[in-house]
């Protein structure tokens, strides 16, 4: 067929998609066809898909780092402490930990009542207090091991007992009997080589019922 054959044809319009009345065979050769439009978006959206996975490590990255910092301002001393206890590879011994402290009974101190995160901070710092400065802070003591609230250093504490002064870790054992959490308290006692006879000669919290 001529092109001068061709161009007088005309495709007569189907509805509103087709561009104009009188388009030609040569028009609609031109067109791009449905599998070429399908193919452009699929492409766009595979685009637009890895454009917004780039910046996903970088935002978790961001996240990760902000969990490990303190959620609030330590003293000099016991930031410095702090820092110390997130290594990765095991917690420092406790001389390593206080190197270059003078005083670290105080940071220490810090670190167990306000520091949250990662909880094995508090724990270790506490653990420190035990085998150092346990004497000097009985009372500091006796309030773990007597609340609910420091459950979990009054647990540790008890299970530390047979590394205390002997009349120390006595008198700890019996706050902890006569405390909010005595018969938790009672089970750690029991383990103990020293202490075991408190737990059971040590009657359980009376109840409020009568007896008969």
């Amino acid at each position: 067929m001529s092109a001068e054959r061709e161009h007088a044809m005309t495709i007569p319009s189907l509805g509103p998609e087709r561009s104009h009345p009188t388009e030609t065979l040569a028009t609609r050769r031109a067109r791009p066809g449905i599998g070429a439009t399908l193919a452009g978006l699929v492409s766009l959206l595979v685009t637009s898909g890895c454009a917004g996975t780039a910046d996903e490590p970088a935002s978790t990255s961001t996240s990760a780092a902000s969990e490990r910092e303190p959620a609030l301002v330590l003293g000099t001393d016991a930031q410095r402490l702090y820092e110390r206890l997130l290594v990765r590879d095991g917690a420092p011994s406790c001389a390593a930990l206080v190197e270059g402290v003078d005083e670290p009974v105080a940071p220490l101190l810090e670190i167990t009542e306000r520091v949250t995160a990662p909880p094995s901070a508090g724990m270790r710092a506490a653990e420190c207090l035990l085998e150092d400065h346990a004497l000097e802070l009985e009372p500091t003591l006796t309030g773990w091991v007597t609340h609910e609230a420091t459950m979990g250093f009054a647990l540790l504490v008890l299970d530390h007992l047979d590394t205390l002064d002997p009349a120390l870790g006595e008198r700890l054992a019996r706050a902890a009997l006569a405390g909010e959490n005595a018969e938790r308290a009672r089970t750690r006692i029991a383990r103990s080589e020293r202490h075991h006879a408190l737990a059971e000669t040590s009657e359980p919290t009376p109840s409020t019922g009568g007896t008969r």
